[in-house]
């Protein structure tokens, strides 16, 4: 690796390792070779954080620009459809000028 690495992170089938750093990728390895798999470039700011989901299908990166990013450890494999719900109905909200009248 050609620049400072400041996170790496091993699946729990301990054949793959991601690694990032200063030079803003992210970096897939075969653990055994220790061959390059792959690189992805997403963040603006050095990365600092890389760890693998506990079943292995993706890794999670976080970065010095602020963002955390999810990578699927196989491309093009069907995760379903995060959504976020909004759970708290909008007539049981008190603003603040509600509340001191």
């Amino acid at each position: 690796v050609s620049f400072p690495v400041y996170t790496a992170s091993l699946n729990n089938e301990k054949d793959i390792f991601a690694c990032g750093g200063e030079d803003l990728k992210l970096y897939k390895y075969d653990y055994q070779t220790g061959i390059e798999i792959d690189n992805f470039k997403g963040h603006f700011g050095p990365v600092h954080c890389v760890r693998f989901s506990p079943d292995g299908e993706l890794y999670a990166s976080g970065s010095e620009d602020g963002t955390l990013r999810l990578w699927q450890t196989v491309v093009g494999k069907t995760y379903g459809l995060w959504k976020c719900v909004d759970t708290v109905a909008v007539d049981a909200v008190t603003t603040k000028a509600e509340a001191a009248s």
